[in-house]
């Protein structure tokens, strides 16, 4: 007896932690003290001895490379 079972496309999330680790260092700092430990824009500039401008700067860069990278791994995982 065979059961048909109907194909479903799988919903599967980026590897986020992957991600991060691919972008440039200045990038990954400023995302893992931000948004992973919390830390606020002035901590952060302190902890990197950054103006706070340029934290901002990075972590708007850090989270457009992220959606990229996100959109090409769904891209790859769909053409499969």
């Amino acid at each position: 007896m065979r059961i048909a079972v109907s194909p479903r496309e799988e919903t599967r999330e980026p590897d986020l932690p992957r991600l991060v680790a691919q972008l440039p260092r200045k990038y990954r700092e400023v995302i893992t003290l931000f948004y992973m430990e919390e830390r606020s824009y002035e901590e952060v500039a302190r902890l990197l001895d950054l103006p706070m401008g340029t934290v901002k700067t990075y972590l708007h860069r850090a989270k457009k490379q992220l959606a990229a990278a996100m959109l090409r791994s769904k891209m790859t995982e769909g053409g499969r």
